[in-house]
């Protein structure tokens, strides 16, 4: 007898869904990754702005100090990633991950506040140096448990409906207590803000993994089929040019060579431009062409929300030159604030109910044009206030998609057995892109007459994220047989990625 996958065989696997009904399981499932997200949330509303006025380094200098966290999200995503794939410690294959990650995030986030003080300990070296490493720290803490707490979600529930339903819950709980913390921000300041997050990161991270019960077999469930190093590295095709330029200009900066930043951007744009030519021009039906374009897309996003992750501050205090330094960190809590409390409503009120209706990949891109022409509106036409909060406001439906429906996207795709690794290597199109942000797109800030310029070249990058999202094919529906076989998950042969 043929059946579809996740009907009556995946209803009896209890060790896989006996909890996909259960609300108070979905928000344990998903206070992990909140709890994180407050530790970014704060990192994205205060580095730049504390950087700069408490400490007073130049832009240049910000944008290189937020270069630190992508390498720590290819080292960390990808390592943790991997190793809780392959171990079980303390009941569970992300738990232990989670924990560390709580504790080191709650102790970076307060060293934040004392960075000229450890300087002066260590010498009197660079403050620089200091802030690059204390961002490195965090984003470590940050990086090895949002891959473990998103891929705790793929283990638990299944694909499909449940996954998304979850992975917007994901985000709503996040947002929620985003918004929370940005209120703080906004309220008593950007000291009173990373202080109570310092506090709060740790038991929302750690103390749910303790009650989550993970599964201890996992089963593939997909047509996909494991990754060899070789399919591994063919999978990060589309970001190869975004990748080279990161490697030029570090070694640029490396050796103290003053590289053409503005030729070089070009050189990367029109190569990955080509490479998306002959993607989106390659039959659909391959899974791993349909992994290409969600790649493509993926990247492309990043690029321009990191850009505004990285250069509101400096926008702001640009259109405000005449704002004090209190005043200007407030306008930028608020913002972020909306941009989050949008973010936290969007996914469950909006984009799932549209994705009963259209598929998720189209009512994803959708999303991306939301926020495209919101980034596009602040770089050419905002100069108050009010105008700043109601695009960000727009732009937060992007972002409530942004980090939900990708994930749900793509879990969907791969072998649930290497769920881990595979989403360490998804955050690639996450790092990357930051990277390409602080080391270019940081030496052209200062060659640009404005700020708003930046914003404009976001703004491109969603729009053309979104028509590449557009472009990414449904998956089709798989048969399998309901056999005594089909009704056992196999354990995870570790020899199987080979």
């Amino acid at each position: 007898m043929v059946c579809r996958i996740n009907c009556d065989t995946a209803r009896r696997r209890p060790d896989r869904l006996i909890q996909r009904a259960n609300p108070v399981t979905r928000v344990l499932l998903c206070a992990p990754s909140a709890g994180l997200g407050i530790a970014l949330v704060t990192q994205i509303t205060s580095l730049s702005w504390l950087l700069q006025s408490r400490y007073h380094l130049p832009v240049e200098s910000i944008a290189l100090v937020w270069s630190a966290g992508p390498l720590a999200g290819i080292i960390g995503q990808l390592a943790a990633g991997h190793a809780s794939d392959r171990t079980w410690l303390l009941g569970g294959r992300r738990r232990p991950w989670l924990m560390i990650s709580g504790l080191l995030a709650a102790g970076t986030l307060f060293a934040l506040l004392h960075l000229d003080a450890v300087a002066r300990a260590l010498g009197g070296i660079s403050l620089v140096l200091v802030a690059g490493t204390v961002a490195l720290a965090l984003d470590v803490a940050v990086n090895i448990g949002l891959n473990p707490a998103r891929a705790l979600i793929g283990d638990v529930m299944p694909a499909g409906p449940d996954r998304s339903l979850t992975f917007a819950w994901m985000q709503t709980l996040s947002g929620v207590l985003g918004l929370g913390i940005s209120l703080v921000g906004a309220w008593f300041g950007a000291v009173w803000m990373i202080m109570v997050a310092s506090v709060t990161t740790l038991p929302l991270t750690a103390l749910p993994a303790l009650l989550v019960k993970e599964p201890r077999v996992l089963t593939s469930g997909t047509t996909f089929g494991g990754v060899s190093t070789r399919r591994l590295a063919h999978m990060l095709l589309p970001i190869v040019p975004a990748t080279g330029l990161v490697v030029v200009l570090s070694l640029g900066k490396a050796v103290g060579i003053a590289l053409p930043v503005g030729p070089l951007l070009l050189t990367s744009a029109v190569l990955t431009a080509m490479l998306a030519a002959r993607v989106f021009g390659a039959r659909a039906g391959d899974p791993l062409n349909g992994t290409h374009r969600i790649l493509i897309g993926q990247g492309l996003s990043w690029v321009g929300v990191f850009t505004m992750f990285v250069f509101l501050a400096p926008l702001v205090r640009e259109r405000l030159r005449f704002a004090s330094d209190d005043r200007i960190g407030s306008d930028i809590a608020i913002a972020l604030g909306l941009f989050n409390l949008v973010a936290a409503i969007a996914p469950l009120l909006l984009l799932v109910p549209l994705t009963r209706r259209f598929r998720r990949a189209h009512v994803h891109a959708a999303a991306l044009i939301s926020m495209g022409m919101a980034f596009g509106c602040i770089g050419g036409l905002v100069h108050c206030e009010p105008a700043l909060w109601v695009c960000m406001a727009l732009a937060g439906i992007g972002w409530g998609s942004l980090v939900s429906l990708p994930y749900a996207i793509f879990c969907d795709r791969v072998d649930a057995r290497q769920l881990g690794l595979l989403l360490g290597v998804f955050n690639l199109a996450v790092v990357i892109p930051q990277l390409v942000v602080s080391l270019g797109l940081g030496a052209l800030a200062p060659l640009l007459e404005a700020r708003g310029d930046l914003f404009l070249m976001a703004g491109g990058a969603l729009i053309a994220s979104a028509l590449a999202w557009s472009r990414v094919p449904g998956l089709p529906v798989q048969p399998t047989i309901c056999s005594d076989a089909a009704m056992h998950p196999v354990p995870f042969d570790s020899g199987a990625a080979q």
